[in-house]
């Protein structure tokens, strides 16, 4: 489907859009449209099902999901949402999470929350390092096993600036557990 040289039913990403098919799934995407996209809070109706930023917490039921509302401070920083770059202060900036497909307003609030911890259990450590064995040096479009959940600098490929990212959070638990 994706021109990538494997059949689809092998085809960890069928459409080629760097989310692999099972994460897709998960958060509201086809993964066989690489149109079809999952639902970022900015307001829009990423995911086209004619909802604006479904799935997306608004804690204060104003019908304004809390990454966008004006009030909002979900790390407690300080600085409203609208204005900081890392909502949840994990360390990862919402652009990179979106990215990712993970949340920028909950660091450890559920599986695939806080960028490092790939096995998602709340800690990073040797393991979750060891997990990027099957996609270093991979690259968005051009390789099958490309993986955004491992872009940690979202910058379409992953490599080893991704894993020098763990240096500072290696051995340590998800802020906020």
């Amino acid at each position: 489907m994706d021109g990538d040289g494997a059949s689809d039913c092998q085809d960890p990403d069928t459409d080629g859009d760097g989310f692999l098919n099972f994460r897709e799934g998960d958060r509201g995407s086809n993964p066989l449209d690489a149109n079809s996209t999952l639902e970022e809070c900015d307001g829009l109706d990423n995911d086209g099902d004619t909802r604006v930023d479904d799935g997306w917490p608004d804690a204060d039921e104003d019908g304004l999901a809390d990454c966008l509302d004006p009030d909002m401070d979900t790390d407690g920083d300080g600085i409203v949402n609208p204005d900081d770059p890392d909502d949840d202060n994990d360390g990862f900036t919402d652009e990179q999470e979106i990215f990712m497909g993970l949340s920028s307003l909950d660091a450890c609030g559920f599986a695939d929350a806080w960028a490092p911890d790939m096995d998602n259990n709340g800690d990073v450590n040797i393991l979750d390092v060891l997990k990027y064995k099957p996609v270093i040096n991979s690259e968005l479009g051009v390789d099958v096993n490309y993986d955004r959940r491992y872009d940690l600098n979202a910058n379409g490929e992953v490599n080893i600036l991704d894993v020098l990212l763990y240096k500072p959070v290696i051995n340590t638990s998800c802020p906020g557990l």
